[in-house]
């Protein structure tokens, strides 16, 4: 196999986001938007300014890495101390009471390091959750983590991955926000628009606790697949 290092590996995790896998990828793609896109409105909602709106998503991001390449490594897989569906139920429910934290106005009580936190641990549920389709660089990074002498390499690129990932996310965030911003509607709805981008994450929670994940993932590959 050709050398495939660091920088490939973040570089296959960004361009993976822009390329025909992101009909795999909008698993969470959709609902880590609604994430940011709700972040934004709450921090001009709480102090008429939107400064600093861009830390969680990049505790979100080191937390999504982190999980990612842990759940995914043939080290964890194979001593499995928590049950895959457990662990997909306990994602569901914190993120579903992330989401009604959002919808709800005692969103405005948490203090500002909540959210770092709170963006971090939910990076973790979204790596949890998420089941990737394999992409030829994400290929390359499993057939590394299975060799027994190359473990600890397939960890670090796996972990690179979910990082190229998670800034490809930002950016489509940043997106929305930019839109939200350009138009000016969040400050005539900003109330509305927060409530309706959390009601994703309450989705997001239902569809993991109930199992039914699995048939979104489905639904969304469909067309796809011949």
């Amino acid at each position: 196999m050709a050398e495939f290092g660091p920088l490939q590996a973040l570089w296959g995790g960004f361009a993976t986001f822009w390329s025909i896998w992101q009909a795999c990828i909008m698993q969470i793609t959709p609902f880590f938007v609604a994430f940011m896109a709700s972040l934004f409105l709450i921090t001009t909602e709480r102090r008429g300014k939107y400064e600093g709106f861009l830390l969680p998503p990049v505790f979100f991001t080191f937390g999504f890495a982190i999980s990612f390449s842990l759940t995914h490594s043939p080290l964890f897989m194979s001593v499995n101390p928590v049950p895959a569906w457990l662990l997909k139920i306990a994602s569901g429910i914190y993120i579903l009471a992330t989401g009604v934290l959002l919808f709800s106005r005692a969103v405005h009580l948490v203090k500002d390091w909540l959210y770092w936190a709170g963006g971090f641990l939910l990076g973790i549920t979204f790596g949890i959750i998420y089941m990737p389709c394999i992409s030829p660089s994400l290929s390359k990074i499993f057939t590394i983590a299975m060799q027994p002498d190359s473990m600890t390499t397939g960890l670090l690129l796996a972990f690179l991955y979910a990082v190229g990932l998670g800034i490809s996310l930002i950016i489509a965030g940043l997106v929305v926000i930019g839109i939200l911003h350009t138009t000016g509607v969040y400050r005539r709805h900003n109330a509305s628009l927060r409530k309706f981008f959390s009601v994703f994450l309450i989705i997001l929670g239902l569809l993991n606790i109930t199992g039914y994940m699995v048939y979104y993932k489905s639904l969304i590959l469909k067309p796809f697949i011949k």
